[in-house]
């Protein structure tokens, strides 16, 4: 059998239109859980499953809060290549209780997209004027994962993480089989 290049570009074509994500508008559940307090989501730390995800640059008028979430001033100064807003979640401790965010990023660095660091503040606005603030790379940084595709920023859900895996794996598999037929 020969393997031609049509067969190359055929799957290329296919995987493309099938596993990488579109750059249209992401869709990211946006929600806040902060152990202990009331009014906050407990499903947004471990059932995203009944959390309401939104189109990233919408809000809606029932919303109680606003989740912002952008790379630190330290980091984004001279480090931001190519921007690309992306779902994300934010993980960590306050006081010693637990701290889930989830939520848009915008702008994000798009080479962080299936990765997680400290580098991004996130602030949650509350409408009764409360701001919350975790500044990156300090004591009450948040662990922030980041994804490109809808409704990636879940709990179990990590369709975004491994984009970069199933590119590099679908690469090496077409160019061995090119070298072989």
């Amino acid at each position: 059998m020969k393997f031609s290049h049509l067969l190359t570009f055929t799957f290329a074509v296919i995987f493309a239109l099938g596993v990488i994500p579109s750059t249209e508008a992401v869709k990211c559940y946006n929600c806040v859980y902060l152990q202990g307090s009331y009014g906050t989501a407990p499903q947004c730390e471990s059932d995203t499953k009944n959390v309401t995800s939104q189109n990233c640059g919408t809000r809606g008028s029932d919303e109680l809060f606003t989740v912002t979430a952008a790379p630190s001033y330290l980091y984004s100064q001279n480090s931001i290549l190519a921007m690309k807003t992306l779902c994300g979640s934010g993980k960590g401790t306050i006081n010693g209780k637990k701290v889930v965010i989830r939520g848009c990023v915008f702008p994000a660095e798009s080479s962080h997209d299936g990765k997680c660091n400290k580098y991004y503040d996130w602030w949650v606005d509350f409408y009764n004027g409360t701001v919350l603030r975790f500044p990156a790379n300090g004591t009450n940084a948040l662990e922030t994962c980041l994804c490109s595709k809808d409704d990636c920023n879940g709990q179990n859900n990590v369709n975004g993480l491994y984009s970069g895996v199933t590119v590099t794996v679908l690469g090496t598999f077409l160019a061995v089989l090119r070298k072989l037929y």
